[in-house]
Formats: C-alpha cells, sequence, structure tokens
C-alpha cells in the first residue's frame, strides 16, 4: 500500500461586506409612483417583478420609507 499524499491547503481570501443600515421599503403601485419619478433619488427606487408565490401587480417599485414620507408630505 502506497501512503496517501495529504490535499493542499490553499488561503481562501474571505469576503467581508460593509455594514449598510437597515432600509424600510413601501411598494408603490402605478399611477402615484410617478410622484416619484420626478425626485432627484429617484435612482434609489427599486423596480419589483413578480416571481413565482410572490406576486406584485405591474409597474410596482419599492420605496425607501423616508423618501416616501417625504414626497407623499409634500403634495398633501
Amino acid at each position: 500500500m502506497t501512503q496517501k499524499q495529504p490535499n493542499p491547503k490553499f488561503n481562501k481570501p474571505k469576503v467581508s461586506y460593509p455594514k449598510l443600515p437597515k432600509m424600510r421599503y413601501v411598494l408603490v403601485e402605478w399611477p402615484e409612483i410617478q410622484d416619484f419619478m420626478i425626485n432627484p433619488r429617484w435612482d434609489e427606487c427599486i423596480f419589483c417583478s413578480s416571481i413565482e408565490g410572490h406576486t406584485c401587480p405591474d409597474s410596482t417599485y419599492a420605496v425607501p420609507e423616508d423618501l416616501y414620507n417625504e414626497v407623499t408630505q409634500l403634495n398633501y
């Protein structure tokens, strides 16, 4: 019987992510989402699409809660 050679050990780099603040989002549907499209922070809104088991209406966006509060207070 021959001796088995050990597997070489590789130094794998560890990936770490910065601690991001937890954000809450509000789902906004069409046509209300139009009020957010003119805001400079529009790029923070996330388009939502339906997947199996989790449906959402067409043209729905997840809007950061603070932006939602800011825009809705300006409109009323």
